[in-house]
Parts: structure tokens; sequence; C-alpha cells
């Protein structure tokens, strides 16, 4: 009996684990459960609710976890913190922290700690970090630091009052990197903005979007001519993000892989003498640009 009951346990943890891995809702682990059972799994009768899948989860980190912490303590010479900030659904802001170190002779990341931040200047940040560490077993945790990685936010990396500065007074030989993905996403928007013809293409990526987004009516005739010259036509995506440079990667991809419909369609707008959504921008799609025809085709 008590075999069984933990075969049971054993498939709910791992039901669990697969609601945190794919980033659903606690409430589809009723639902999840209720499909194994229809596949002729015995999930038992117990610790079915999404509450239960909450506390699975948080046995699963500390579980991971425990890895983690004897590494810390007993195998790693020295690893370094990655920060990051964000703001959850419920407008509390957050800050992650990652530990990087060197594992079977390749540099690794992993998971430590999200902690809610009471007062998002760098003392505070600072305090949650102590916290996190304090909270994990691992005072002394600058000991073994040797590297600090974030954004280039001035609460992050001020040279008088950042939160590298003030770990920097404690641990001298603090290796501090601006995170390497923001400042390539900067140089490539600094490129764009001093770049005549990249800024065309930009502002030609930003008409499209706003043109098809606001337009059902426009869209629905772009298709209606991808379909009469037998391609599939997907509408034009938004620059702005996140991760700016793959919102443009994407824009640039629709651009090019559907150049000959937006051109057709665009064109007869033009020849018909209709207000193109009153752009400021002159519409770059023509046979005249021979630069933005040359990089699509």
């Amino acid at each position: 009996m008590e075999k069984e009951n933990e075969d049971k346990i054993k498939k709910l943890i791992t039901t669990a684990y697969f609601i945190c891995k794919h980033e659903k809702p606690f409430t589809d682990f009723p639902r999840l459960i209720e499909l194994q059972e229809v596949n002729g799994l015995d999930m038992g009768n117990f610790y079915r609710s999404d509450n239960a899948c909450r506390r699975f989860i948080q046995y699963i980190y500390e579980d991971l976890f425990k890895g983690v912490k004897m590494q810390i303590e007993n195998d790693l010479h020295f690893y370094s913190i990655l920060i990051d900030g964000a703001t959850d659904s419920s407008v509390t802001e957050n800050e992650l922290i990652y530990l990087r170190f060197v594992e079977n002779g390749r540099p690794v990341n992993h998971y430590f700690s999200i902690e809610d931040v009471e007062k998002a200047d760098a003392q505070g940040i600072l305090k949650e970090i102590e916290g996190a560490f304090t909270r994990n077993g691992i005072p002394n945790w600058k000991d073994k630091l040797i590297g600090f990685g974030s954004d280039g936010a001035s609460v992050n990396l001020g040279c008088r009052g950042g939160i590298a500065t003030l770990i920097k007074r404690d641990v001298p030989h603090l290796v501090i990197t601006h995170c390497i993905a923001h400042r390539l996403e900067l140089a490539a928007n600094s490129a764009i903005k001093n770049h005549k013809h990249m800024k065309e293409i930009q502002d030609l990526l930003q008409y499209l979007y706003k043109h098809y987004q606001y337009s059902p009516k426009a869209l629905r005739e772009l298709r209606q001519i991808g379909e009469a010259l037998e391609e599939k036509v997907s509408k034009p995506t938004k620059l702005a993000g996140t991760r700016w440079l793959p919102h443009i990667h994407r824009a640039l991809e629709v651009l090019v892989r559907e150049f000959r419909v937006l051109l057709a369609h665009l064109n007869i707008f033009r020849s018909l003498g209709l207000d193109l959504q009153k752009s400021k921008v002159e519409l770059p799609l023509s046979a005249k640009n021979s630069k933005i025809t040359s990089f699509c085709t």
C-alpha cells in the first residue's frame, strides 16, 4: 500500500514539474490529473488542487537547490552573480538572481532566487540580495564572489552608488560586466539611427506595422493578393518590445519574405490615390527605391 501511494505521489510531482517547466498556470494541475486518469493512470484521491501543485513545485525547488548550495559551500572556489529587475502582474517589483560558475569545465547559469523589492534603489536591492543568500544558509556569500553582471541601469552600474559599486567596497577584485546582450542592442539601435538607409528601413517597418495593425480592410486585401499570388501572408510585426533585436529580426523576415505581395498591395493604393494612414513616411516600397528593393530581393 505504501509503495502504491509513493508511485502516485511521484506521478503528481512529475505533473507539477511539467506545469512549472512549461510555465502553465497552477489551475491546469487538476485538469492534467483528470487527463492522465482518462488515459488509464491511477493518480490517487489526494493532492489534486492547485495549492498542492504550488507546494510540490516548492519542494522540487528546495531539492534541486540543495545541490547548488552544496557546490557553493564545498566545491566552488568562486562564482559570479547575475541580476535583473522585473515587474509582475500584481505590479510588484522583483529582482531575479542567478549564479554563474564553472561546472565540469564549462560555465553554467543556475537560478538562485527571486525577491520582492520594497525599495528599488541600490541599497534596497542589495538588501534583498543579501537576504536571499542569508535565508538560503550562505551568509558569507561575498567570500567566493568574483563577478557581477547586470544591465546598464544606473541603479546597477552607477559609479558612485550603484549595486556593483557597493559590493566592490567589500570585494575589491570584483569584475563588473555590463550585459553583452543589452550593449549589443544599444549599439545596433545607435547604428541604425546614424545610418540613413537603415533608418529608412526602420521607418518602413514601423509604417507597415501601423498600416496593417489599424486597418482590418487593408490586411484583408493584403491576404487576398497573397492568395492570388499563391503566397502565404503574415501580418507585419511590431518593432518595439523587451528584446528589441529579435523584434526587428522578425519584422525584417516578414518584409523580405512577403515583399512582392506588400509591394503589389501598396502600389494599388498609390495608383488609386488613396490616403495611406496619413503617414509622415514617404512610401518606400517603390520601384524607384532601388536600395530597399535590392535589400528585399
